[in-house]
């Protein structure tokens, strides 16, 4: 299974994930991080619905007498937004190469990232 973007030119093959019986005909499949975070970092991927397909190749799933599924490319049925904000998990600084490294929960764009200094001793805040 692939999510791709309306032109099928951008894409994610899924490589995992965690499935769900719901009911006889419906299937949920949650996301593995890595697929969550590589679909984020796809800009023309999954950011409304009219951004959001699945192509799922003959022979993905199986019914319970073994009969392939049919290939399908499928545009989403219903898009929630992300609104799940990025938490900062760690972070390394080297002094001698003036660096400062920063790992997120999740894929944070870099032109995204706007540095807030805090400086106690005067007591105000500065946007980098």
């Amino acid at each position: 299974m692939t999510l791709k973007d309306f032109t099928g030119s951008y894409g994610r093959k899924l490589s995992g994930g965690t499935p769900t019986q719901v009911s006889e005909t419906v299937v949920k499949l949650k996301l593995s991080l890595g697929d969550l975070n590589a679909i984020k970092a796809i800009r023309q991927v999954a950011v409304s619905k009219a951004t959001t397909f699945l192509h799922v190749d003959h022979g993905a799933f199986t019914d319970g007498n073994k009969n392939k599924v049919v290939k399908a490319y499928k545009i989403v049925s219903t898009f929630d937004d992300d609104k799940v904000s990025p938490t900062l998990d760690a972070f390394d600084l080297s002094m001698d190469s003036r660096q400062l490294a920063l790992r997120f929960s999740v894929n944070c764009r870099w032109e995204h990232v706007h540095p807030l200094w805090y400086y106690p001793s005067q007591q105000w805040w500065h946007r980098g």
